[in-house]
């Protein structure tokens, strides 16, 4: 199962996109042309994704997933602006 969210940076900064839950996930964040920017399986809490970089203004679009095709279930994603 992968999940896809597509959001907008109105000016230049760094992001910080984490998930959260106990489900084992993993991150992979894209730019508007799909070219992957980062991605990350374990650095949160856990066995939770975090992804730090930063970002000029533009669409981006993250793409969440369990670490294999066994693992589903709930998460939450949490954002912020270091």
């Amino acid at each position: 199962d992968i999940d896809m969210f597509r959001f907008t940076v109105p000016q230049k900064a760094t992001v910080r996109i984490e998930s959260t839950g106990a489900i084992d996930t993993k991150g992979a964040l894209y730019d508007s042309s799909r070219r992957l920017i980062a991605k990350d399986e374990d650095a949160g809490e856990g066995s939770n994704f975090r992804i730090s970089v930063g970002l000029n203004p533009g669409t981006y679009y993250l793409q969440v997933q369990g670490f294999s095709a066994a693992v589903t279930g709930d998460y939450a994603i949490k954002t912020g602006v270091n």
